[in-house]
């Protein structure tokens, strides 16, 4: 069975990379690829593609030329964070879909609110299903934190400003220095790297900082999330992916789907929106979550577990319905043969 992968894949982001992964084994045997030829269905993959202008052609050229098409943990843009908002020509697009599974409780109200009244089952973000549980095991006992920050080009616009985080990420990294915490600093995507580069360049005490280029490793960034005892991380998937390997996170809630996925796990209080803030923010939040950290992991845990199984599930259901699909054609064609023998 062949399924024709939709996603931003066209960039080195780390977050679009470890959801394709993680589709791509979720669904083995079947293989699922961006540039399958003649394939059996179409998945709308994970990411925030609903609702955004820029992959709605592509979306609509896929399910046209498919019988069989699916969304599968994809999250749904807010109408104010995209270039052009057309609920009525993604509805249409979504009515040819057999199966809709988005990431999380936001994505599901933006489609209700917005004329989607078909079935749609919330299932998490698919890179939820990537574990680095060894490292966590080895280093749980270590003081550092990873951070990331990722200067987004519509800051303005989405009412915040990158000089102000970055600013504000700085102090509060300084002070988690004087502390005695060791740091990381990560970049999820290559044009992030001077970005990040120059809050790192500003930070006394070089021998207990680092830099890591995430993107050129999932599995090495897993490693450094799920040694870390606590995730700073403005790029979504920062937090999900520690999430994924059990290591506490703060959100730096730079768009509305970084909400969507921290109500998906319960974890609303760890967000940090981006208008004001203040390295005293980022401290204060720090505080909460060492104040409750061992609830906090328990919660966190608990729900990641949900929603792996969620997954699981909604991919066996998908799978049941492809099998049919094709199990009722074959039936077809014997049918057919018989009656010309």
């Amino acid at each position: 069975m062949k399924i024709q992968y939709v996603g931003w894949l066209s960039t080195d982001n780390l977050g679009d990379i470890a959801l394709y992964q993680a589709i791509k084994r979720l669904f083995q045997p079947y293989s699922v690829d961006a540039s399958i030829p003649d394939p059996d269905a179409v998945m709308i993959g994970g990411g925030t593609l609903l609702f955004r202008s820029t992959f709605l052609e592509d979306v609509r050229r896929a399910v046209e030329a498919s019988q069989h098409s699916f969304t599968f943990g994809t999250g749904v843009a807010h109408p104010d964070f995209v270039e052009v908002f057309r609920p009525d020509s993604w509805k249409s697009a979504l009515d040819r879909c057999f199966y809709v599974g988005v990431r999380g409780p936001d994505s599901l109200q933006l489609l209700r609110d917005h004329g989607f009244s078909g079935p749609v089952e919330v299932i998490g973000d698919p890179a939820l299903l990537l574990r680095q549980e060894s490292a966590k095991a080895q280093n749980s006992g270590r003081r550092s934190v990873a951070i990331n920050i990722c200067n987004p080009r519509r800051a303005r616009s989405w009412g915040f400003d990158n000089e102000r985080v970055r600013i504000s990420v700085v102090q509060a990294a300084t002070q988690l220095i004087q502390s005695g915490c060791l740091l990381t600093f990560i970049s999820l995507d290559s044009r992030s790297d001077r970005y990040i580069q120059s809050a790192v360049s500003e930070i006394c005490s070089p021998d207990r900082i680092a830099f890591v280029a995430g993107y050129k490793s999932l599995e090495h960034t897993l490693d450094t999330l799920a040694s870390a005892h606590l995730v700073i991380g403005e790029k979504l998937h920062a937090t999900v992916l520690a999430a994924a390997a059990g290591t506490p996170f703060v959100s730096l809630a730079y768009q509305p789907k970084c909400s969507d996925f921290a109500r998906s796990l319960g974890m609303e209080e760890l967000l940090i929106p981006l208008g004001r803030v203040t390295a005293a923010d980022i401290l204060a939040r720090i505080e909460y979550v060492e104040e409750h950290r061992a609830e906090i992991i328990d919660r966190m845990l608990a729900n990641v577990s949900f929603y792996r199984e969620k997954l699981h599930g909604a991919a066996s259901t998908v799978k049941g319905y492809l099998e049919e699909v094709r199990s009722s054609a074959e039936r077809v064609l014997r049918a057919s043969a018989r009656e010309h023998e």
